[in-house]
């Protein structure tokens, strides 16, 4: 069946089956862990198939942040993190679930969806779970200046869950108010080799991306491939058999449709956003020729023209 013709999500059939499959024991292997290992935390350095491999120190999550939060509330968070992580909710969730951010964080980053020029930071296990920040995408101006955009994709086909998500990103608007991370950090010291990456407390805009979860398996599978594909040698990816031929090409037509709509999905929640940044804004403005300045005006201004900036580079360059 075609992405276009999806509209369901999967069964509780299809999910376990899902599960159990070769497909998501790869995608754990292949791709999640690849990922999660970029999450904040003190990492080492290893040699595997002559290849350097950057591995995560396990537990090192929150001592990682020791020189900016005191042991008591590196505690706390973490006890939070993990009250959630031993809950059923949390443990019977749809394995589907899980891929979606990791399929567009490829996306993006592979496939050179939404930009050929970003960086993408995956976050801290902490704004994950608890702020429902999946990855941060940092992009550089004509000044060399960095600045970013946190995305939470949602793999799911009930529109008052996506409605929700979304629905908080406009309440912060409503009040100026952007994206707050606990635990971010940004490793990029190229500013004259002297200003030190961002660490700790950071706000930044946001949006939400929603995949339907059947696109989300047959994307899943599509990108196996493709990973599966890449690794062979270089003779054998040059001799490929007609049927092979055609199966490709069918692939990567998917994976355009997909790429397009991702993009179309990241236009329009950046425009949403910034015009609901915009009617705040002015609406602030119009409150100070009443009550005289507040000081609140800069704070909405801020809001509005870090969508505004988003939305200009990506309607740009997809």
């Amino acid at each position: 069946m075609a992405f276009r013709e999806r509209v369901i999500g999967l069964s509780a059939q299809e999910l376990d089956k899902l599960k159990q499959s070769k497909y998501y024991k790869e995608f754990l292997t292949l791709v999640k862990d690849e990922w999660d290992n970029l999450r904040p935390a003190d990492h080492k350095t290893i040699k595997q198939d002559d290849k350097v491999k950057i591995i995560a120190i396990e537990g090192t999550a929150y001592t990682h942040f020791s020189d900016i939060y005191t042991p008591l509330e590196l505690k706390r968070d973490g006890r939070e993190v993990q009250k959630i992580k031993n809950s059923p909710t949390f443990k019977e969730r749809d394995p589907i679930t899980v891929v979606g951010e990791y399929i567009i964080m490829e996306g993006i980053w592979h496939l050179q969806w939404i930009s050929e020029d970003v960086e993408i930071l995956p976050t801290h296990e902490f704004d994950d779970i608890k702020r429902g920040t999946d990855f941060v995408l940092r992009f550089e101006d004509e000044k060399e200046t960095n600045f970013y955009l946190g995305v939470d994709v949602t793999t799911s086909s009930d529109n008052t869950v996506i409605k929700d998500k979304r629905g908080k990103i406009l309440e912060f608007l409503a009040k100026g108010d952007l994206e707050h991370l606990q635990y971010f950090e940004d490793p990029d010291l190229k500013i004259e080799g002297k200003v030190k990456g961002k660490k700790g407390q950071f706000e930044l805009p946001k949006i939400v991306i929603v995949l339907n979860p059947k696109d989300a398996e047959e994307m899943l599978y599509i990108l196996l491939k493709i990973k599966a594909r890449q690794k062979l040698p270089l003779k054998y990816r040059q001799n490929i058999i007609p049927e092979e031929a055609g199966e490709i090409k069918k692939q990567q037509e998917e994976m355009e449709f997909v790429r397009s709509r991702v993009e179309e999905e990241f236009i329009s929640q950046l425009k949403q956003n910034m015009e609901a940044a915009k009617y705040h804004l002015d609406e602030q403005r119009e409150r100070d020729k009443y009550v005289g300045e507040t000081g609140l005006v800069k704070k909405f201004e801020k809001a509005y023209q870090s969508y505004k900036k988003l939305y200009e580079r990506i309607k740009k360059e997809a």
